[in-house]
């Protein structure tokens, strides 16, 4: 019995001592944490801390996704470099259409700024809106002019 209870405090010894290690290590181990921005045709576009390593689409996923307006084949990666920004241009299209693509998706740094485009679409719905506002508003006049 007295065996058992040796065994059983040595265990326990070891289980905090590795325990006590990992607290005072932690640091190490964590993931380093990085802050991004997306703007533009995202369903939550905002301010964003992500870790590090993530690329563009899966940014881009994090903040909800692309809206039906967005043109994904127009992504601009802002990165602020000593003096100047650098600006990549991003065609999700080809990486999601095109799966033998050598060249990986970039991956995004700490203080990028990601801007998803709006597609043609929206150009399209936007005139109608207005040609109908502006047809009604003519409709509305005609009638009330007409006495």
């Amino acid at each position: 019995m007295e065996k058992m209870s040796k065994i059983g405090v040595r265990m326990i010894c070891k289980i905090l001592s590795i325990f006590l290690l990992l607290l005072l290590f932690k640091p190490l181990f964590a993931q380093v944490e990085i802050h991004v921005h997306v703007w533009g045709e995202v369903k939550k576009p905002g301010e964003y801390y992500v870790s590090a390593g993530i690329n563009v689409l899966e940014l881009i996923s994090k903040a909800g996704g692309p809206t039906e307006y967005a043109n994904i084949g127009k992504i601009t990666l802002t990165r602020s470099e000593m003096n100047s920004d650098r600006i990549i241009k991003v065609n999700l299209n080809n990486y999601l259409n095109n799966k033998k693509l050598k060249t990986p998706i970039p991956v995004v740094e700490n203080g990028d700024v990601i801007r998803v485009s709006r597609n043609q679409w929206y150009r399209w719905r936007t005139l109608v809106t207005i040609v109908a506002d502006v047809a009604i508003i003519y409709n509305a006049y005609y009638w009330f002019s007409r006495d």
